[in-house]
């Protein structure tokens, strides 16, 4: 066995044979090549970053600053009347944050302990049932400012989130994103929401952002993961 046949077996041992193959972006990829991708899949994910932190913090303090205006402060808390209008599962999150902490928490210790998949789930079909937060979020001018007004609707506002989420999992998951066909327009996707929220920190996040550079990059990892295997006397 050569040295670059043991190599190509260490990795496929450290990484898991089916994770690597799941990089390949074409049939005619040597083992090098889809080692590539595999790096160059850690740069993308590690672009993404600035993007998914600016807007899970912004999408959460949003939030957090609308229910306030229509429900009152403390909404998180399981003390207070302004937390009835949660649905259950939700409710439950919240319980089990506090159960596992084993004491009462303030509101910002809640607020800061939720998933990106609490503040995504507010825009699900049950939030619209007796208006709990739609339509009547919408009319409130402060929330969403700069989304286009034929966007806003709960729907609308749902498939976006929902989308940015099973993203952000996938990144989190350490799953490929770089077979992605339309990860640019991913990427545009995430800024334009933030956009929705808060203009200035869009344009933070976007100065930020080192996408364009790493997007183009590919035969830079091609050739480290090349010379990684290449076989050696």
């Amino acid at each position: 066995m050569d040295f670059r046949q043991i190599r190509q077996q260490e990795l496929r041992k450290a990484l898991s044979y089916r994770r690597l193959v799941s990089y390949r972006i074409s049939n005619k990829e040597s083992h090098a090549d889809i080692f590539g991708n595999y790096l160059w899949n850690i740069a993308l994910s590690e672009c993404f970053y600035p993007l998914l932190q600016s807007y899970e913090i912004t999408l959460r303090n949003h939030f957090d600053h609308a229910i306030y205006c229509l429900y009152g402060e403390d909404w998180l808390l399981p003390t207070t009347k302004a937390h009835s209008f949660l649905c259950d599962k939700d409710r439950e999150k919240i319980q089990k944050i506090i159960q596992r902490q084993g004491r009462e928490l303030r509101h910002n210790q809640i607020l800061s302990s939720l998933t990106l998949g609490f503040w995504t789930a507010l825009s699900y079909r049950e939030y619209e049932h007796k208006q709990k937060l739609y339509p009547v979020l919408f009319k409130n001018k402060d929330f969403m400012p700069q989304l286009p007004r034929s966007l806003r609707t709960r729907a609308t506002l749902s498939n976006e989130l929902g989308n940015i989420n099973k993203f952000r999992n996938k990144i989190f998951h350490h799953e490929p994103i770089c077979n992605n066909s339309k990860i640019k327009q991913q990427h545009d996707k995430i800024l334009e929401v933030i956009g929705w929220m808060s203009p200035i920190v869009a344009e933070i996040t976007r100065s930020l952002s080192r996408f364009d550079e790493i997007q183009k990059s590919k035969d830079k990892y091609l050739q480290m993961a090349r010379e990684l295997l290449k076989e050696e006397n």
